[in-house]
């Protein structure tokens, strides 16, 4: 008996069914990664939209709430805020802070400080910035910049739209929200991806023809190789060749 008879040597069929194995398994991790893409693709340029074209529908202040801080990091020297507010809309949800020094704000002495952290995106917030400003009278607000990670891109002017003050595209990712929304996307053009192709093989399974190539299987009994393209002829439940 040859040595290739003993150790059972590999059939030139069953190697192509391996070829093809491992072929199909690089597609679709290609096609999973591409699909990844795509859902951090779209969750960005949700919270982009969200920032440059979102509106305030609500909002809610409190004054004088002893105990809580800065929303972010303050700079060096301010003291305790004394007024918040929290502003929610679609696709957005913020939050903000303020300390105004002086009787009121047409006082010439009038200074006041504030930070407002803001978080965009769809369905899940997934990309934010933060804005440190003061103002002083009459109507003179100066931006603290501490990057553009936190502090995000300035929209030209022909993008800027009412109903939310100061607006910046964020550059800061939140990294749960981030990764709920691509996975969401991603999943969505995953399904979106496959659902052709499997309305295609139903179809021709249906018709008696190869799901791969198309060829009719007429006469063919389960098992047996498709002449046009060597898949394994499946019975009518499915459940024979491992290429379908």
């Amino acid at each position: 008996m040859s040595s290739s008879a003993a150790g059972g040597s590999i059939r030139p069929g069953h190697r192509r069914a391996q070829r093809e194995i491992m072929s199909l398994r690089r597609r679709a991790l290609l096609r999973m990664i591409l699909c990844l893409a795509a859902g951090a693709v779209v969750t960005v340029a949700l919270a982009w939209w969200c920032a440059l074209y979102g509106h305030i529908d609500n909002g809610r202040s409190d004054f004088g709430a002893p105990g809580r801080d800065w929303p972010a990091s303050a700079p060096s020297g301010w003291p305790q805020p004394d007024h918040f507010s929290r502003l929610a809309g679609f696709g957005i949800s913020g939050r903000g802070a303020n300390l105004g020094l002086g009787r009121d704000s047409k006082d010439p002495d009038f200074f006041e400080c504030g930070i407002s952290v803001r978080e965009f995106g769809l369905p899940f917030r997934s990309m934010a910035v933060t804005i440190v400003h003061t103002y002083r009278y009459p109507r003179v607000f100066t931006d603290i910049w501490t990057g553009w990670y936190e502090n995000g891109v300035k929209p030209p002017p022909a993008l800027d739209r009412p109903g939310l003050g100061d607006r910046r595209i964020p550059l800061r990712p939140l990294w749960l929200g981030l990764a709920a929304d691509t996975t969401l996307f991603a999943t969505l053009a995953w399904v979106g991806s496959q659902l052709p192709s499997a309305i295609r093989r139903r179809k021709r399974r249906r018709a008696g023809r190869c799901i791969r190539c198309g060829y009719d299987l007429a006469g063919l009994s389960p098992g047996t190789p498709c002449p046009e393209c060597a898949n394994q002829v499946r019975d009518l439940k499915g459940r024979e060749g491992p290429f379908s």
